[in-house]
């Protein structure tokens, strides 16, 4: 169902709710959180399992800067804009776990996130994560250590229960070696997968 479709007034009547506006913000938070998505050219709204015939652009939303070098980007709580793209721009299934950072620093330019290492300027999306438990060795997550934020790979050693946040790049940074008992002084905010390269400059190619 396309709720774009439907007045506010006919929606407020048919859920038996007394105040149009009350049904509004409702909508509006969904879309927020992205449990809906609104085509920024005609009003459509649809929800996010509809994604697959859905033609406009998805909204993500952008908390601002991740560290890929010395951890320098303040961890933000809250949205400072959204990231628009077309559809097919995303593989995980689930839009409504996504958001997206820009990439400050260059230690993870030899990084492998969906096949793409890291620049300064890139965007970065990332899936949200409940907790450390979640992270799989190997994988590249964002942490929040000291109140910045922080791209690295992470590497689990269980012998001495020890985490280790490392840089990718031709001028690797020192590891962040962080402690199994002291892990609950740092969040785990979510793991990358998938980073949206920024050109350095036009190529001039003609698309269609």
């Amino acid at each position: 169902m396309d709720l774009g479709s439907v007045t506010i007034y006919a929606l407020a009547k048919k859920l038996g709710i007394d105040h149009p506006y009350r049904v509004q913000y409702a909508i509006e938070q969904l879309i927020k959180n992205k449990h809906l998505i609104r085509n920024s050219n005609n009003g459509v709204i649809v929800r996010v399992r509809d994604q697959d015939n859905f033609k406009g652009l998805i909204h993500i939303p952008w908390y601002g800067e991740v560290s890929c070098g010395p951890a320098s980007a303040y961890a933000h709580d809250s949205i400072q804009g959204f990231l628009p793209v077309s559809p097919s721009v995303i593989h995980s299934r689930d839009v409504s776990r996504l958001f997206a950072l820009r990439a400050v620093g260059d230690s993870m330019t030899h990084a492998r996130i969906g096949g793409h290492g890291v620049n300064q300027g890139d965007f970065v999306l990332v899936e949200r994560l409940d907790g450390w438990d979640k992270a799989s060795d190997g994988a590249y997550i964002i942490s929040v250590i000291e109140d910045c934020a922080n791209l690295k790979m992470i590497r689990v050693d269980n012998a001495h229960r020890r985490i280790f946040l490392l840089s990718e790049s031709s001028n690797p940074k020192p590891p962040i070696v962080i402690s199994r008992d002291d892990m609950d002084y740092y969040r785990l905010i979510g793991k990358a997968v998938e980073v949206i390269k920024i050109p350095a400059e036009s190529s001039g190619v003609a698309y269609g």
